[in-house]
């Protein structure tokens, strides 16, 4: 169960998963909106909560599984906040999902873990790269994930890459963004990264979002739209040197891992992807829907 901004579940039966569900709540809205659409809202978010149930439930029986299973689950594994903001969550999903455990596991683990247990692997570096931060894990089939390090607070280099392609629509005026990271790829690759634009921008990366996402506007505003090619270019480099300094202290080649999985909606970034298979020598795997409509499956998978 992940319901943060979306309700997600993923319902596994006897070691396998038979069902899965994302239903969203909101369309597109920053994290901080819709926790405060959920303390405005909690009968919407909890009739939006029931559809997913009813879809994911109806999907098992549908595949042959037994209908009682989702009269009452053994444990119920959420990935969303375990906090007094949204103890009033709890009661209200076990009316419709009673369990007599109810376990609450970390968002960017869930992350991680997703990409780790359906990866070939044996032991891997996993790494979390969303909106929010970075974070890598030691991932072994025996021993589970361990935290190896974890970006500074306040950083939010996927954040700050994505407002570029935003800033980029905004400056264009005319430019549709349907999935604004493929578009950002695509006009990247058309580019060159320019070294005065990528060192601001991964300046940037170090600061909070909220403070790069106003000056990254202000740079794309200035900058004549036939230069958006080389902006993003730079964009993408800047993602680049954070993400392999991040990596440069763990010194991944004495991990003894057999490969490396990505789980985060950055995970769809296949330059960056391609840099760390150059850079490590080591196989890349990235689960289908490596963002967060899978974070459900992980909390199940480290549940298990």
């Amino acid at each position: 169960l992940f319901y943060y901004h979306d309700c997600c579940l993923t319902l596994c039966t006897s070691g396998f998963c038979t069902a899965m569900e994302l239903q969203r709540y909101h369309p597109f809205c920053t994290n901080q909106t819709c926790f405060n659409a959920l303390q405005r809202d909690r009968e919407l978010f909890t009739n939006v909560f029931k559809t997913a149930v009813d879809q994911v439930c109806s999907a098992h029986a549908t595949a042959g599984g037994d209908p009682l299973v989702c009269q009452r689950y053994d444990v119920v594994v959420s990935d969303g906040p375990g906090g007094d903001s949204l103890l009033w969550t709890k009661p209200a999903f076990q009316k419709l999902a009673p369990s007599p455990r109810w376990v609450y596991q970390g968002h960017h683990r869930c992350h991680a873990a997703a990409a780790f247990y359906g990866s070939p692997f044996k032991t891997a570096l996993a790494l979390s790269l969303d909106g929010v931060t970075l974070l890598a894990f030691y991932a072994s089939r025996s021993q589970g994930l361990r935290m190896l390090k974890m970006a500074p607070e306040g950083h939010n280099p996927v954040e700050a890459w994505s407002h570029c392609v935003l800033a980029m629509h905004t400056t264009a005026g005319n430019v549709p963004v349907v999935s604004p990271a493929a578009l950002q790829m695509e006009i990247a690759a058309a580019g060159q990264p320019k070294r005065e634009i990528t060192e601001l921008i991964l300046q940037l990366m170090n600061r909070s979002w909220t403070v790069s996402q106003k000056q990254i506007k202000d740079l794309a505003s200035r900058l004549p739209l036939q230069h958006m090619p080389n902006f993003l270019a730079s964009a993408q480099r800047a993602l680049e040197l954070y993400v392999m300094d991040f990596l440069s202290s763990l010194e991944v080649k004495h991990l003894n891992v057999e490969g490396i999985v990505v789980g985060g909606g950055a995970a769809y970034n296949v330059f960056l992807n391609a840099l760390l298979v150059k850079e490590f020598r080591l196989p890349l795997y990235v689960p289908p829907g490596p963002g967060d409509a899978t974070v459900a499956l992980g909390a199940a998978w480290l549940a298990e």
